[in-house]
């Protein structure tokens, strides 16, 4: 399992042609490969359509599992409505806008909501991503037959790090925060305590039988992952303490990193 943005995806956001024929070659020779990444189906889906997988994927840190190009997961872990509900409201008095994800379950589809103009615009401007939804609504209302799946904040760390603290509150709820060096961003992502990459990588390990697990990641999301890993590789381009919790570190995501590792691992296929 490997994580997308900076481990699989090279520094222009791309699996190279080099990548792609490793990894098909691979899973075309009995080898399971799939992706677990914090990206939602309206990404995710383009970036690996090069890839003929050979296990589900993990998205949203594990909160949804898809076959590759099935709209609909095959498996949802969902947050609790009413701590939700509080969750936001206490989050309220910090002042940044939450970005509340639903899955509307009838139409296969993501919805995301947020009541703050400057960001509405920004996601509006991704409103092409396919399976996904822009909603003007209110972030709690009318939610009625869709499912509470994912919050996410997108600001300073100083400013962040009073709403991570906030959801140590919430027993139901796990956070990851963590700063994208390729979107240049910090981000606060919760979601139910029972997901998470390592959770989801789990789960996909018992869907297809797998009895050992090797993992390659290159932030603080793939922790979890690491966690529960046989064997967890970070790339080069990975902050420090990511390399340290790695059993080994391969190179950068932009020198096919992921496939030329496997290559090597399963050079017997060649």
């Amino acid at each position: 399992m490997s994580d997308l943005d900076g481990t699989l995806l090279n520094s222009a956001s791309e699996i190279s042609e080099k990548s792609a024929h490793i990894l098909n070659h691979l899973t075309q020779n009995g080898v399971f490969f799939s992706i677990a990444t914090a990206r939602n189906i309206g990404t995710a889906f383009d970036k690996v359509r090069s890839l003929r997988l050979s296990a589900p994927m993990s998205l949203m840190n594990g909160v949804l599992i898809y076959e590759q190009d099935n709209p609909k997961p095959v498996n949802i872990t969902s947050l609790p409505y009413e701590m939700v509900r509080d969750f936001l409201y206490d989050a309220q008095k910090f002042s940044i806008p939450p970005i509340f994800f639903l899955y509307d379950d009838e139409k296969n589809l993501i919805e995301r909501r947020c009541e703050d103009a400057a960001t509405k615009k920004r996601l509006y401007a991704q409103r092409n991503q396919p399976y996904i939804k822009i909603s003007d609504s209110a972030v709690l209302a009318g939610i009625d037959n869709k499912i509470p799946i994912y919050i996410c904040f997108l600001d300073e760390f100083d400013n962040l790090l009073p709403i991570q603290d906030l959801v140590k509150n919430y027993p139901k709820l796990r956070s990851v925060f963590y700063y994208d060096r390729f979107l240049k961003k910090w981000y606060l992502e919760i979601f139910s305590i029972q997901a998470g990459k390592g959770a989801g990588v789990k789960r996909i390990a018992q869907m297809i039988g797998a009895e050992k697990i090797i993992c390659f990641g290159d932030n603080a999301n793939d922790l979890p992952m690491f966690e529960i890993a046989d064997e967890k590789y970070a790339t080069a381009n990975a902050p420090e303490e990511i390399q340290k919790a790695a059993d080994g570190v391969i190179a950068s995501c932009d020198e096919d990193a992921v496939a030329n590792f496997l290559c090597r691992r399963f050079q017997f296929l060649f």
